[in-house]
């Protein structure tokens, strides 16, 4: 999804690739919730291409994924 999501960007189809990345990132999140080890959590969830990939979806319409982030990389995302 995310891979298919960057050629729909780079082809100028923003809506659909908005929707390939929304896909992407709600695997990642089933992923994080399945990682009960804190620290395993974060360092998968605020490594940088997630963190590009959260950017991506737009964090300000669901920000469920911030709920895993230290909250100094949550106010780094919402800025990206």
């Amino acid at each position: 999804n995310y891979a298919l999501g960057n050629l729909l960007f780079k082809a100028g189809r923003n809506i659909l690739a908005k929707s390939r990345y929304r896909n992407a990132a709600e695997v990642v999140e089933r992923i994080g919730d399945g990682l009960t080890d804190p620290e395993t959590k974060a360092g998968f969830l605020e490594r940088e291409s997630m963190l590009e990939l959260f950017a991506r979806v737009e964090v300000g319409r669901s920000g469920s994924h911030i709920r895993f982030l230290r909250p100094l990389r949550a106010a780094a995302l919402l800025v990206l």
